[in-house]
């Protein structure tokens, strides 16, 4: 009897000992399952994750300047623009040309820069401003001083005419008129025939 019962338990124990490694088994093998499908889900969550970051990088802040634009414009002023803006952008801006102004030296592809100024001239400046060349270029050819040209230090070279004779003669050719022929430069104070003599084979109009 007693040996029945010891081999009855023992057949239980080893039963027993069966079903417990197999349940070892199957548990051992869903856990290396599980950490395959975590290293898998890791590995695809690191590889999709980094084209996402490179897209969410926020592009650079455009830089903006400021120009100044006068003359000859519908609305001149100080206005904000990008630095790739060209002259063209910052007429739509300033709303375009007065119909007097001259655009034959006027470059719309021109590049901006910050705190740059640009003048626009009217058709009646830019004839004037030619004149001049010619005549500036004319002067240069013979040695002669244009009175109604010359800057105050071409004026001083002058002999007799000093600092304060070469203002004179600057501000009554920009408040009175030009000078019609070389002998009017005597209607400036302190200029009479002394100076007219010692000047009248250097200058001219």
């Amino acid at each position: 009897m007693n040996k029945k019962i010891i081999i009855l338990g023992a057949a239980l124990l080893l039963c027993l000992s069966g079903i417990l490694y197999f349940i070892a088994q199957n548990q051992s093998k869903n856990n290396w399952e599980s950490a395959d499908v975590i290293e898998m889900d890791t590995a695809f969550s690191e590889s999709t994750s980094k084209p996402n970051e490179d897209i969410k990088e926020e592009p650079n802040e455009e830089q903006k300047m400021k120009v100044y634009i006068c003359g000859a414009v519908v609305s001149p002023g100080v206005y904000e623009v990008s630095e790739d803006d060209r002259l063209d952008d910052l007429m739509d801006l300033c709303g375009g040309f007065c119909k007097d102004a001259d655009l034959n030296d006027v470059n719309l592809a021109a590049c901006l820069t910050d705190g740059e100024k640009i003048y626009i001239m009217t058709k009646k400046e830019a004839k004037k401003a030619a004149k001049e060349t010619h005549e500036s270029s004319d002067e240069a050819s013979d040695g002669r001083v244009n009175i109604n040209t010359a800057t105050k230090e071409e004026l001083m070279t002058l002999p007799g005419i000093g600092k304060l004779k070469a203002e004179w003669i600057i501000t009554y050719r920009e408040q009175t008129a030009r000078f019609e022929s070389i002998e009017d430069i005597m209607k400036i104070d302190g200029i009479k025939e002394g100076v007219f003599k010692k000047v009248k084979d250097f200058i001219k109009i």
